[in-house]
């Protein structure tokens, strides 16, 4: 090694005109072998940005896929209603089926180009050089996912498009994350992490709240709603903490349950000054089927609304 070469003991070898030569060649060899595993972790990095959201739509699914298998068992079993997926009784009570999102037969994410800088930079005692890149690098990347996806996001609609593959990105931007701070031993700090973690979902919060301000879709809430969610229980697995993200969950129940209140309420009254019965000339007529319409909307309009709340704290 270099180091062994600078440590070698007096002799009539370290007086030659090849080993002097070496030893001053020193500095500028350290200097090539940093540049070269500089760039090829920043080739992995580039990498690993346009993976990120092949591994979040592998992670979605592979939580789908478990909602809907513990979903069944919940409807077998009617002591489990009340037990959401990633709760101790569903990981106790469930069979564990082992999914790698990061290695498996659609994708392999291979780590060792930054594992060989990271050796290399410890070895040049420049690790924390290193470790101030990195983490420049992956804020830098997360406020691209968010800019790139959120660019496009200027009304519901657009947000409806957008949501999915932007939570893609974040899921699989913040797995790589969880590995690499598994694996690399004091390389990555708990709290480099959670700082990108929370830049990311107040940013992501604050657009979903200020593009669905004033929508008037039912649909869009819901939609927004089951993207969110699947966006949390599937970083939840990997400790991610998320209650920012369900305080939104609920800010959207509200909307979703007044504006559905209102909708319903609309939707009677036209029904109502339409009906041909109503043109009589009495009132009496008038004043029975719109009590008999609302009794209706107050008896459904609860179990409507429980349904969906079940849905949030249950799956």
């Amino acid at each position: 090694s270099l180091e062994d070469i600078e440590s070698l003991p007096q002799s009539s070898l370290s007086q030659s005109p090849f080993f002097i030569y070496l030893l001053s060649s020193l500095p500028s060899l350290r200097a090539q072998v940093k540049d070269a595993v500089t760039a090829s972790t920043k080739s992995w990095l580039l990498e690993i940005r346009n993976t990120s959201n092949q591994v979040g739509k592998l992670a979605l699914e592979a939580m789908r896929t478990r909602t809907r298998r513990w979903k069944a068992k919940r409807e077998k079993e009617p002591l489990l209603k009340l037990s959401h997926v990633g709760s101790a009784v569903e990981l106790v009570t469930n069979e564990k089926v082992e999914y790698n999102v990061l290695d498996n037969d659609q994708l392999k994410v291979d780590f060792k180009p930054l594992y060989e800088c990271i050796h290399i930079y410890t070895a040049l005692d420049a690790v924390e050089e290193l470790q101030r890149s990195y983490q420049a690098d992956r804020k830098a990347q997360a406020s691209l996912i968010l800019s790139d996806r959120m660019s496009g996001a200027s009304s519901s609609l657009s947000l409806a498009t957008t949501l999915l593959p932007l939570t893609e990105d974040i899921i699989g931007f913040f797995i790589i994350e969880n590995h690499v701070l598994r694996t690399t031993r004091s390389f990555r700090s708990q709290r480099e992490v959670e700082e990108l973690w929370d830049v990311v979902v107040t940013r992501l919060v604050q657009v979903v709240q200020a593009i669905l301000k004033n929508e008037g879709d039912v649909d869009t809430f819901l939609g927004c709603k089951d993207v969110i969610l699947s966006f949390i229980q599937t970083l939840e697995g990997y400790s991610y903490e998320t209650e920012q993200l369900r305080s939104l969950i609920m800010i959207l129940f509200e909307s979703y349950a007044d504006l559905l209140q209102r909708t319903i309420s609309a939707e009677l009254k036209k029904a109502v000054i339409e009906d041909d019965q109503l043109s009589m000339s009495g009132g009496g007529a008038a004043e029975v089927i719109p009590a008999s319409l609302a009794a209706l909307v107050a008896s459904i309009l609860p179990d409507m609304l429980m349904r969906e709340l079940e849905t949030v704290s249950c799956t």
